[in-house]
């Protein structure tokens, strides 16, 4: 019975921490700057998870969250900018219905493909290793387009979503399940690359 009550306890704690983690990431991504410093707490948070540390939620995600406001400003910006530009532009895109519109969009569907992979390891990255933005960048790209698994998370990504838009309540937990599946899969990978 202990080993029930146990388990039970595990599992209702990790719904917990998953809850208020997505509650953290909603609220601190309320002004759009600061989306990537709240993914990349909540990528360090997971990370902590993963690695049985520190399994608090409030206290480490916001330690995280302000380190990744400091040391990570630039790269935030610079991927929101590219992040709104892939908007414009497909939006531009999907008003016009001519053959050479439709020609276009593939080439934006492909960046965002690529931009959403960078993305996923990006934060990854961020949360595991202390990088320079350069080698951040590099190490993210060089992983997109070079590993196989980089599918398994743009099919993750591409599933939440679609969840979320056929269970609008899945927004209760959808951005820390996301964050927590996308962690796991890149933590793999980095595994492997230490081989």
């Amino acid at each position: 019975m202990k080993i029930f009550d146990n388990s039970l306890y595990s599992l209702i704690e990790w719904i917990i921490n998953i809850f208020v983690l997505n509650l953290l990431i909603i609220l601190t991504s309320i002004p759009l700057i600061t989306i990537f410093p709240s993914l990349s707490a909540a990528f360090s948070v997971v990370r902590n998870w993963k690695l049985h540390r520190d399994p608090s939620v409030l206290r480490a995600y916001f330690q995280y969250f302000k380190l990744n406001l400091k040391q990570d400003f630039l790269m935030h910006i610079i991927w929101f900018a590219v992040a709104f530009i892939l908007y414009l532009n497909y939006f531009y895109l999907s008003q016009d219905q001519s053959t050479m519109g439709t020609i276009m969009r593939v080439p934006i569907i492909i960046l965002t493909l690529l931009f959403i992979g960078m993305t996923s390891h990006l934060l990854a990255i961020t949360a595991h290793y202390q990088l320079e933005l350069k080698e951040k960048m590099k190490l993210a790209f060089t992983l997109t387009v070079t590993n196989a698994r980089t599918l398994i998370l743009l099919l993750t990504n591409i599933a939440l979503l679609i969840g979320f838009f056929i269970f609008p309540l899945l927004f209760l937990i959808l951005f820390s399940s996301g964050v927590y599946i996308n962690f796991s899969i890149c933590h793999e990978i980095y595994l492997k690359m230490k081989k």
